[in-house]
């Protein structure tokens, strides 16, 4: 069972597609399929070639925020995974990280949450 929770019932049904491989978003261009119609906005920026997030640090710009997000951690030196190995002995995060890649193996990281909240009410319970 996959067990992910949502607050919102549109987020698992969204979510659901995962699993039922559905993607009722074509691009209106090239026709390829997506299971979120925000993914086909943002690949029409690869037809359209615009990019509408600029870094304000140099002359880059991106076609999606998370691009933005990840390359304006070269401006402030933030490296928000760094952390870990201070920590932890090398042995530990050994283990962790096998653990880790064979989950990846078997699900996607989309599905490997492991934040949930006590008010999310909408559970998925698909089989794999």
């Amino acid at each position: 069972v996959c067990n992910k929770a949502f607050s919102q019932a549109a987020n698992l049904t969204a979510h659901n597609r995962i699993h039922t491989k559905e993607k009722p978003f074509p691009c209106p261009i090239c026709q390829r399929r997506f299971s979120q119609s925000s993914s086909v906005t943002t690949h029409l920026r690869t037809h359209t070639k615009e990019r509408p997030y600029n870094c304000h640090h140099c002359s880059k710009s991106f076609s999606d925020s998370s691009t933005l997000t990840k390359h304006m951690r070269i401006h402030s030196g933030e490296k928000p995974y760094r952390f870990v190995f201070r920590f932890f002995s090398i042995r530990f995060m050994s283990d962790v990280f096998a653990k880790f890649f064979t989950i990846r193996k078997s699900k996607s990281s989309y599905e490997n949450s492991f934040l949930m909240s006590a008010k999310n009410k909408f559970e998925c319970l698909r089989i794999f």
